[in-house]
Formats: C-alpha cells, sequence, structure tokens
C-alpha cells in the first residue's frame, strides 16, 4: 500500500504547530507582563493589633524619628509602674501623638510577638475610661474584627449593638465601617461595644471622636524626640488606671 502523507509532510507540521504554541505562549506572557504592571489601588495595611494601652511617660534615644514609617532608634513607653514596652530600632509604625514628651497623652496599639514589638501605633489619648475606634468592617473567626483603619482586633463574646440587627454579622453588613463606631475596652483587650452613627446615642461619644481622624502621620525624617531626649523617672511611674483622669 502506498504511504498515505511522506515523513516530511509530519515533520513540516510538527514544526508549524511548535511555532504556533510558541507565538501564543508569548502572547501571554506578554499579557500577564502588563496586567502586573497596572498600577493598582492601594489598600489600607492589616495589623492584628495584641495590645491597646495608654502609655504614661514615652523615653526615646536623642533624636528619634520615623525614617520610611519605622522607628529611628530604640523608644521605651511606660505603660505602668511594672511594664515598659520596648520598640526597637527599625520597627515599624506610625505616630499621631504629637504630645509624646507629656505625661499619658498617648496611647499605643501595638502588634506583638511575644514581648517584641512587631508594628505599633501611638495615637492621641482621649482620657476616657473606653477608646472609641474606626466601624468594624469583617467578622472574622475565633472573635477577631476588621476595622476600617486596618486593626485586626479582638472582640468580646457579646457585643453590645446600638442598631436593631440580627447580630454583629448583620450589623456590619447595615453600618460597617463608616456607618459606625468600636468601643474598645483597655480592661478586656476587646471591642466591646459597636455605635451606629445614624443614633442620637453618638453625641455622649464626640468628645473623643478625634481618635477617628487623627492628626497626619508625622512625615519621614522628622524628628518628634528633642535632641536631648525625654528622661524617665521610673520612680515616679504610676499605674496608668491611676493617672488617667475619670470620665
Amino acid at each position: 500500500m502506498r504511504q498515505f502523507v511522506s515523513f516530511r509532510f509530519w515533520l513540516a507540521i510538527a514544526a508549524l504547530a511548535g511555532l504556533s504554541y510558541g507565538l501564543w505562549y508569548q502572547f501571554i506572557r506578554s499579557d500577564d507582563t502588563v496586567a502586573v504592571g497596572l498600577p493598582t489601588l492601594s489598600a489600607t495595611a492589616e495589623h492584628r493589633v495584641n495590645l491597646v494601652l495608654p502609655v504614661y511617660s514615652v523615653q526615646a534615644d536623642p533624636g528619634f524619628a520615623m525614617v520610611d514609617g519605622a522607628a529611628s532608634t530604640e523608644m521605651h513607653l511606660a505603660l505602668d509602674a511594672t511594664r515598659t514596652m520596648v520598640v526597637k530600632a527599625g520597627t515599624p509604625g506610625q505616630i499621631t501623638c504629637g504630645r509624646l514628651a507629656e505625661i499619658n497623652q498617648c496611647v499605643v496599639a501595638a502588634d506583638l510577638l511575644g514581648d517584641a514589638v512587631v508594628w505599633f501605633s501611638l495615637i492621641p489619648n482621649p482620657q476616657r475610661a473606653n477608646l472609641l475606634l474606626p466601624g468594624v468592617t469583617e467578622v472574622r473567626k475565633d472573635n477577631w474584627v476588621l476595622l476600617s483603619n486596618g486593626w485586626e482586633v479582638a472582640r468580646s463574646e457579646v457585643v453590645e449593638r446600638n442598631c436593631d440587627s440580627a447580630g454583629l454579622d448583620d450589623f456590619v453588613h447595615q453600618f460597617g465601617g463608616s456607618l459606625s463606631t468600636s468601643t474598645f475596652s483597655y480592661e478586656s483587650q476587646e471591642i466591646t461595644k459597636v455605635t451606629c452613627l445614624e443614633q442620637p446615642e453618638l453625641a455622649t461619644t464626640t468628645s473623643t471622636s478625634t481618635t477617628l481622624q487623627p492628626p497626619a502621620i508625622i512625615p519621614i525624617g522628622t524628628a518628634v524626640i528633642p535632641e536631648e531626649g525625654l528622661p524617665l523617672d521610673t520612680t515616679a511611674v504610676v499605674p496608668v488606671e491611676t493617672a488617667a483622669p475619670t470620665p
């Protein structure tokens, strides 16, 4: 029987198929490269916050500053008579509290790994028993919630709500983010209450609203500690609970 096609014919077909695949693959890779390079909207960075407490006093090395979003030198935050949080040089964070040199004027929020500070934020102290924070945007497992500022914080098993809702998930669906605020308890280290901004009850918490829109982050390279540093007399440190004014 005569051979249907020659070997050279099949070789030519294989070559054409290989060339077609190569062109197709190069086109796909080119499209991928363009897609990756497209500008995207930057989302708020998330940080799991393990500790939120008022700071009694701050001690830092002379010339301390936030450079490229990280501490340039070491900083010590006295929380009470027995506890001091150490922020090592190079630790990422942000500072919106502009009164670091004054007693009991800042609140620290920190992502901790054991005793080590992974990330920190210093915000103004509203001088109240609880801290008013931005609204919840997502309810997560193991009793954690995500706030609109990117903080992931613990919540109590039962969270008080002032708006009609079937539960916390339903509340967040209706009033999450900018439509509500969250109340954080220093004592339990949890979100204990969420407040819908449409309710008159908000009038009782307007004095702490500055925590929701803090001052601009201190510019990169700006020193926030005087050159002589901040002295810390440990013998004069008293627990934060007794130092904070009564709400």
